[in-house]
């Protein structure tokens, strides 16, 4: 419990008491708040992760007017008092900080009349529409307003066209994702003149992406990910030219992906996938996108593939360098892309269905080791690739399922320490499965199925991989008993070893798998 004594430090003017969500057991609590009264000088006050359920804030708060940041976050406050000229007393607040909270109502109306308020934050704070009926002038110094991840549905147009008039020259950030929103994007977005993040993602927005939103010239971040938009981008998203991250992902969007994306110089991060984009991405798209870092694009699974496809020279080297790759389900190249030898920091390679046949360039394992130290996560699954198992990957997870790989699983895949993820299934590979498998200590999931692997489960390999959730071994040709051992694999939840010649009983110890929810034995001897 925080000490009342703090009251009579009139002359403090710096109170932080957040408490850290780490430690619930030592997090602070306040049944009584009366004694904020006695900090008549603070300008600065946090009881973030204090327990304040049972103390009335509102009328604490009242009487601290020299008060510049008020930061309430995570308290356990569950109301609003429906109307109070109480706040009315705060005529300094410029940071006000109600997040993550339970309030399950609608804004109060005073809130919009603390006329100083420069930062409000009421995000995952169970507000509900509709957005009350007041004059938006007095908010007209916000800067940063954030509302996601609430439910204010219906009410958020009006209050973005209400925000459009009274703080069209100082709001900077707006995000109101996560709300249920719906209709077509206001034409008043394009009044905010100095907006520089806008994040209206997950919602259900329809339409098209309107011309107005490509007149904010100051915009850095623009989040509509997850949104039922529709039509392709449109021709002036060129002229964005500080835009930094742009996420259109997930949506119904269509048509051509425009030239003049390629003019955004400052862009890190380009999200398109999930959307029926139809024509060719070029080299041209790409002709300026100098700091580009992360970038994805994947058909929407009801896009035909044959409608898109990338095309650069097969010399090309790009202007960028990703740390991010995702492209999928549409068509890249039958060769595997040689640009791909000139990123040094790729962490992450996801090309997925693209239609590569080829074989993967033994280059790709000879760059830098920094490049292969980097590289965490693989994904070449869905194509066509040849030819036996690459030697040496340092990897976490690792994704070559669906492809036509032959041949033997290396032997020495034990040096791969790092794998978490393994999946080869739906290849040609065969021989026996090796006994190195047994140094993979942080290997989680294994999926082996549907190649023609043949010869014993080992008996050794299962003893110390103690992460071990799933394991598939299905549509193989393996054959004798199931060691007992892999029955005993502390955290199993899914073990498939059905569609192979094995044969006797099953080990006892399999109850022992407590966690075991999926087992799958059939069309075995």
């Amino acid at each position: 419990m925080i000490p009342t004594h703090l009251g009579n430090l009139s002359r403090l003017r710096f109170l932080d008491l957040h408490g850290d969500y780490s430690f619930p057991n030592s997090l602070l609590w306040v049944s009584n708040l009366n004694w904020i009264s006695g900090l008549s000088s603070s300008k600065f006050l946090d009881l973030g992760y204090v327990n304040l359920s049972e103390a009335n804030w509102t009328l604490a708060v009242y009487m601290l007017p020299s008060l510049l940041e008020l930061h309430l976050s995570s308290c356990e406050l569950s109301d609003f008092l429906p109307y109070s000229n109480l706040l009315v007393n705060l005529t300094s607040l410029l940071v006000f900080d109600l997040s993550y909270n339970n309030f399950n109502t609608t804004l109060p109306g005073w809130l919009f009349s603390i006329t100083t308020l420069r930062d409000l934050y009421l995000h995952h704070a169970a507000i509900k529409g509709p957005i009350p009926h007041v004059n938006l002038q007095s908010l007209r110094n916000l800067v940063n307003l954030d509302l996601s991840h609430n439910n204010i549905e219906s009410g958020g147009i009006e209050l973005l066209n209400g925000l459009s008039i009274c703080c069209n020259n100082s709001l900077e950030e707006l995000h109101l994702g996560y709300n249920g929103l719906r209709g077509e994007l206001p034409d008043s977005l394009g009044n905010f003149n100095n907006l520089r993040f806008l994040n209206l993602s997950y919602n259900s927005f329809d339409g098209p992406l309107l011309n107005p939103i490509q007149h904010l010239s100051n915009l850095e971040s623009l989040d509509l990910n997850r949104n039922s938009l529709s039509g392709p981008i449109p021709m002036g998203v060129g002229n964005m030219l500080r835009m930094k991250r742009l996420d259109l992902s997930l949506n119904l969007m269509n048509g051509t992906i425009p030239n003049s994306i390629g003019q955004l110089r400052e862009l890190t991060e380009l999200y398109l996938h999930g959307n029926s984009w139809e024509g060719v991405l070029s080299e041209i798209h790409f002709s300026n996108l100098i700091k580009l870092e992360y970038f994805s694009l994947n058909l929407s699974p009801k896009t035909k593939k044959q409608s898109f496809r990338t095309h650069v020279r097969p010399e090309w080297i790009p202007p960028f360098s990703l740390k991010y790759i995702n492209t999928s389900n549409c068509n890249v190249s039958p060769m595997f892309p040689g640009w791909l030898r000139t990123q040094k920091r790729l962490e992450i390679i996801v090309l997925k269905n693209v239609g590569i046949w080829d074989a993967i360039p033994e280059w790709l394992w000879k760059l830098d080791i920094k490049f292969l130290d980097l590289c965490t996560s693989m994904d070449l699954s869905f194509n066509r690739l040849v030819g036996p198992l690459p030697l040496r990957f340092n990897l976490t997870w690792l994704f070559l399922k669906n492809n036509f790989f032959s041949g033997p699983i290396t032997l020495n895949i034990g040096d791969s320490s790092s794998l978490q993820v393994l999946d080869l299934s739906g290849n040609l590979l065969n021989g026996s499965i090796p006994s190195s498998i047994s140094k993979l200590k942080d290997l989680v999931v294994i999926n082996l199925s549907n190649n023609h692997l043949s010869g014993k489960i080992p008996k050794n390999i299962w003893n110390d991989l103690n992460e071990l959730a799933v394991v598939d071994l299905s549509r193989n040709k393996l054959s004798a008993g199931i060691p007992s051992c892999i029955c005993s694999v502390a955290f199993l939840v899914f073990l498939k070893l059905s569609d192979n010649n094995l044969s006797g009983e099953l080990s006892p110890s399999l109850r022992n798998c407590k966690w075991l929810y999926s087992l799958d034995l059939g069309n075995n001897r």
